[in-house]
């Protein structure tokens, strides 16, 4: 039984497997049903991790799949503010940059008129207070 909840717990993350081993893509699907991922490189003797987050994900030395999910997991939720602040900027604005657009981006560019047009960068621990704004335009 232990077995199979350890089981469980690795393979309801994994999105993908590549068939050498030297890659894994874990996936998390957050409160707001976005779908995040994270690959582990393996093909080294230290694992490399990419994921698209507005900060690094660390992990220990002595890591498992199950630490880097529950890992990345805690950090997509500390930033489920940040992203939902964004995601409303990027329904009801006309958004520029970044393109293409990533999660780990805090920042988007807002065209205001013509050839005038506004970036607005949030703090990502701090996404409620008043964002860095600068105008462009000539």
């Amino acid at each position: 039984k232990q077995w199979y909840q350890r089981r469980v717990a690795i393979t309801s993350g994994v999105k993908s497997i590549e068939q050498d081993f030297k890659q894994v893509i874990l996936r998390h699907t957050d409160e707001s049903n976005r779908e995040h991922h994270v690959a582990i490189q393996l093909d080294s003797k230290t694992p490399t991790l990419t994921c698209d987050l507005p900060q690094e994900l660390v992990i220990s030395d002595t890591w498992s799949c199950q630490e880097v999910l529950r890992t990345f997991r805690e950090v997509i939720s500390q930033y489920q503010v940040l992203w939902d602040i964004l995601d409303d900027i990027d329904s009801n604005c006309w958004v520029i940059e970044p393109e293409p657009y990533t999660r780990g981006a805090v920042h988007r560019r807002i065209v205001l008129k013509g050839d005038v047009s506004l970036i607005v960068t949030l703090d990502p621990s701090q996404p409620t207070t008043l964002p860095r704004c600068r105008f462009l335009g000539s």
